[in-house]
This record gives structure tokens, C-alpha cells and sequence, in this order.
């Protein structure tokens, strides 16, 4: 078995800043307190699960998915189940494609864009979690 390691989405700014991924957060990235606020790249399992801790301990998160669900490996009720139950504690943008990256001031910031009639909107958090995906070690 080969593994897999994150899929990192080419993103415009995304080399020039840090972010944290689910390889790298367990590491140096590991947060003394929990952020303020946290734009999560990708609504897959790994997405759903940071989301959902990151949440619970106060943290202003924000999902950016491109797909129109959450976890879509998983069947339809259950997305829609984390959708219902994440939009109560969080802010979930389905449809929404993350273009750009940078900073502002003491944030970081993700333009994202409405995959369905190209409205763009500039995000702001503390910190960006990129959980787009995964990509097998054999290439």
C-alpha cells in the first residue's frame, strides 16, 4: 500500500501563505488556543470532522465546497444531515470554489467564487484549513 497524502488545489497565493492541512496540524501548526476563526478549503470527511471539532470549541468556521453537498462519498440523507446541523453553528458555502488566497491586516483571506453565476465574495479568518481531498502516493 502506497498511502495518500493531501490533495493541495491549485490556488492562486495559496504557496505564498501557510495554511494548515490535516498532515501538518497535528505537528507545528497544532494552535496553543483554538483560532478565532477558520476557513476550511474542501467539504469532505476530513473537512467535516475539523469543522465540527473546531466548532465545538468556539471557533467561527467557514466551509467552502465546490460540490453541491457535503461528504459526497457518503449518501444523500447523511450530507444533508451535516448540512442542517452545521449551518446552526457555521457558515456553509456549497457551490462556492476557492480562486485566491492572501492576507489582510492580521487575517488570511479566501476570494471565493459561486460556481452556479460567478459571483465572487473575499473571506476573512485567522487561519485557512486546506482538506480538499486526498491523493494517492503511487503517482
Amino acid at each position: 500500500a502506497s498511502g495518500a497524502r493531501s490533495l493541495i488545489p491549485p490556488i492562486q497565493g495559496l504557496n505564498e501563505i501557510e495554511y494548515v492541512t490535516n498532515e501538518n496540524f497535528f505537528g507545528d501548526k497544532f494552535p496553543k488556543k483554538p483560532w478565532e476563526s477558520l476557513i476550511i478549503i474542501g467539504g469532505g470527511v476530513i473537512a467535516a470532522e475539523f469543522a465540527h471539532i473546531f466548532s465545538a470549541f468556539g471557533t467561527k468556521v467557514t466551509i467552502v465546497e465546490m460540490l453541491p453537498r457535503l461528504v459526497m462519498t457518503e449518501e444523500p440523507e447523511i450530507s444533508e444531515f451535516l448540512e442542517r446541523n452545521f449551518k446552526e453553528h457555521m457558515n456553509v458555502l456549497l457551490n462556492h470554489k476557492a480562486i485566491k488566497v492572501g492576507t489582510k491586516k492580521n487575517f488570511k483571506t479566501v476570494t471565493v467564487q459561486n460556481v452556479d453565476n460567478g459571483k465572487e465574495m473575499e473571506l476573512e479568518a485567522e487561519e485557512i484549513l486546506v482538506a480538499a481531498g486526498r491523493r494517492s502516493n503511487a503517482d
